[in-house]
């Protein structure tokens, strides 16, 4: 069904609307090799109101490029919210953790095994593995240890009182998003 949506694009303008993520994903997969242009929105229910438009595939649907361009952006925020609502700052702060830890997993799945297992997916592509050994020990611990960071500071991953944490600063939060960029653009080139 995907492909032949495809292939309609090629000559007309096709609209599909969705709930599911995995057509979703194969749908833009498809018209990426065939060249077929693409736009997508996502319609969102809020708390109050339903119709909430935004630009882009949803964050479940997003490839790793596209998730760091939204952390980037939501550092400003967070600088903000840090200076003028230091109560909301931590709720705002954890939530870009949660997220910065799907994009090490999805980073994982995308760039380190080059999709060759991914969630869902009909098939394992063994063919894309080449490379894999390509990777070293560093990037394995830079990996493990970003992916702990993020996980720590999780909604939902309580802090004993003893240890008054407190949460990382947009700064932290800024050299944390740099080297989860750093360590794809490196793996990237190790396997390619």
């Amino acid at each position: 069904m995907a492909r032949e949506l495809v292939r309609f694009a090629k000559s007309r303008p096709v609209l599909v609307l969705t709930h599911d993520l995995v057509l979703l994903s194969l749908l833009l997969g498809i018209a990426e090799k065939e060249s077929v242009e693409c736009t997508c929105s996502a319609i969102r229910r809020g708390s109050k109101t339903a119709g909430h438009i935004s630009e882009g595939t949803p964050w479940d649907g997003q490839k790793v490029k596209q998730r760091l361009g939204v952390l980037k952006n939501a550092l400003p925020i967070l600088e903000k919210e840090a200076a003028d609502r230091p109560e909301k700052y931590e709720t705002e702060i954890r939530h870009f953790y949660g997220r910065l830890r799907d994009t090490w997993e999805r980073a994982v799945e995308e760039v380190l095994l080059k999709n060759a297992v991914t969630r869902f997916a009909p098939q394992i592509k063994t063919q894309s593995l080449k490379g894999l050994q390509n990777v070293t020990e560093t990037q394995l611990a830079t990996l493990d240890m970003g992916m702990t960071r993020a996980s720590s500071w999780v909604s939902g991953h309580d802090h004993a009182e003893a240890l008054a944490a407190t949460p990382p600063s947009p700064d932290e939060a800024r050299a944390d998003l740099a080297q989860l960029e750093k360590w794809v653009s490196e793996v990237r080139a190790a396997v390619s």
